[in-house]
């Protein structure tokens, strides 16, 4: 703000508050000290939060928001979405400072070919070369080339301003013939402090792997499964395998590695249920944890087979026998057991009709065998088929009396 006086006339122009002195004469009054901002201007990885101040006391800032001037809270911090920022600060009797523009510029690198990269800035440049780059402000930083993760640079063997807001490099080396790495470009202020640097972008080739070994043909490991208080499993040595991997379901797996000797591999499964059905797996794999032999069975337990009700009726010259379900069978075995080649197999339903039998009395057995032709259940039942009664004897013929060829004396 000026100096008021009676004659002063106040009119707004762009956002700012404008005034002129109608009283002739010259009047010189102190200016504002120019809004300053920190961070300073210049070269960044990307738009800071900014603060700005001035060094004249109780000074009252403005910045351009948009399309208009706001005044700025002290302390606070602002992110202009250009990248720029425009200022100026009023004080009571003083004149307005004059506007101060400040830019901060990010930079980005893209490959053009295997030895031309193209640095772009956000703002235009003074200049740009090989050897650096001077931003609008006047500020000069050089720049290099090196590897994202450090250990390798590149030397650039000229540059070339090709648009207000970029450059293009010229790299000391064709990168077609190294092997591919990622770089960035790094800058650094007069001072030879870090300035800020570009993404990062790949240089070099890729070599081509080299094929996969070919997968082993896998053979087959035969499993022995027997019981003699628990369970073992035994099988073969594989030749080239380092170590075998065990699993039993609902079990979970195990590793056993191979022996230094010729003998046969053994697992001792005691915590099994009995009727339960289990299945071993034992796969083999070589020192590159390739699959090299497998093999698979399966199995179940029995104690004793579970008693069976079995219900045998005789009708007329037939039996009919039922029994009740066991929840592992496979099949059940119904036979006479006194007549030969009577077995019968029945695999759907709990019963089972013999036709056709001579009178006499019977044994009728069943037997419950699971997938194993293991015998899981079993039970009997005696019935008897009776004589049949026999046919009543036809009545005498009528007495016809004396024949008449016959002389009675």
């Amino acid at each position: 703000m000026g100096i008021r006086t009676q004659h002063e006339r106040v009119w707004r122009q762009s956002g700012r508050e404008r005034r002129a002195f109608l009283t002739y004469g010259v009047f010189h009054a102190p200016q504002v000290s120019p809004v300053i901002p920190s961070p300073k201007a210049g070269l960044v990885d990307r738009t800071p939060d900014i603060a700005l101040q001035t060094e004249t006391p109780g000074a009252t800032i403005y910045y351009r928001d948009g399309g208009e001037y706001v005044r700025y809270q002290s302390g606070a911090s602002i992110r202009p979405s250009d990248g720029a920022i425009e200022a100026y600060a009023t004080a009571d009797n003083m004149r307005d400072s004059e506007v101060a523009k400040y830019a901060y510029t990010t930079v980005s690198a893209s490959v053009k070919d295997s030895q031309h990269v193209e640095i772009a800035f956000s703002e235009p440049v003074q200049s740009g070369s090989g050897a650096g780059i001077t931003l609008q402000n006047g500020r000069s930083y050089r720049f290099d080339i090196p590897a994202a993760s450090g250990g390798q640079a590149l030397g650039v063997a000229s540059g070339t301003q090709t648009s207000a807001r970029t450059v293009l490099l010229t790299l000391a080396v064709d990168t077609s013939t190294m092997l591919q790495n990622a770089f960035v470009v790094r800058f650094y202020d007069e001072a030879g402090s870090y300035a800020a640097q570009s993404n990062s972008f790949l240089l070099g080739y890729v070599p081509t792997p080299p094929d996969p070994e070919p997968e082993p043909e896998v053979e087959t490991i035969g499993l022995e499964i027997g019981e003699d208080g628990s369970v073992y499993i035994r099988w073969a040595q594989v030749a080239g395998a380092a170590n075998y991997e065990l699993c039993l379901t609902g079990k979970g797996c195990e590793t056993l590695l191979q022996p230094d000797n010729d003998d046969q591999l053994e697992y001792v499964f005691a915590d099994f249920e009995y009727l339960v059905k289990y299945t071993a797996t034992v796969t083999a794999y070589n020192a590159a944890h390739q699959v090299i032999a497998e093999g698979s069975e399966s199995f179940r337990v029995v104690a004793e087979p579970v008693g069976m009700t079995v219900e045998a009726t005789a009708d007329g010259l037939s039996i009919a026998v039922t029994w009740d379900e066991v929840s592992v069978a496979d099949v059940y075995v119904v036979c006479l057991a006194s007549v030969p080649d009577s077995c019968v197999e029945v695999r759907n339903g709990l019963a089972h009709t013999f036709a056709d039998l001579p009178a006499g009395s019977y044994e009728v057995t069943v037997l419950a065998k699971d997938e194993f032709d293991q015998t899981v259940g079993q039970g009997s039942d005696g019935v008897t088929i009776a004589d049949p009664d026999p046919a009543p004897l036809p009545p005498p013929p009528d007495d016809p009396g004396p024949s008449p060829l016959v002389s009675s004396g």
